[in-house]
């Protein structure tokens, strides 16, 4: 029993140093269960999404932020983590005031204790502003 106490503090004490490394790196971490449901989410991606953590956890991330001419791509993501397979990817999201911003996310399978996979996390980092600077770079280099 100690031993799984043990194990169960560790597992925390990392949860919470990589949690907070991420924070301090202004990405947004994102827990989520095998039907999509926010379970966690960090202060930077409450910042960045502009909803409250309330209203947050719960809901379906792909309702809440992606459009539905995107969530194909979402969904095709919720099957590569059931796989068991991580990946990156850029998706264009609209966050609570109603604008269109471009992330990009780093997604892995989240297990639990004994393995089996629970649902996924993902790092959120909005590349919006790189975006439109390459867009305008480019159009300026045509002109």
């Amino acid at each position: 029993m100690t031993l799984k106490k043990n194990y169960k503090e560790s597992l925390e004490a990392e949860r919470t140093k990589y949690s907070n490394i991420i924070a301090n790196m202004q990405m947004g971490l994102v827990e989520v269960d095998n039907y999509d449901k926010i379970i966690f989410a960090n202060q930077a991606f409450v910042d960045m999404s502009g909803f409250s953590i309330i209203e947050l956890i719960g809901q379906k991330a792909t309702d809440l932020l992606v459009s539905k001419k995107n969530d194909h791509i979402i969904k095709d993501k919720i099957q590569l983590r059931k796989a068991n397979i991580s990946d990156s990817y850029e998706i264009q999201v609209k966050i609570k005031n109603g604008e269109e911003r471009n992330w990009l996310i780093s997604a892995a399978p989240n297990r639990n204790l004994n393995g089996k996979i629970k649902g996924s996390v993902g790092i959120h980092f909005d590349i919006t502003e790189q975006k439109n600077w390459k867009r305008k770079r480019k159009n300026y280099s045509i002109n």
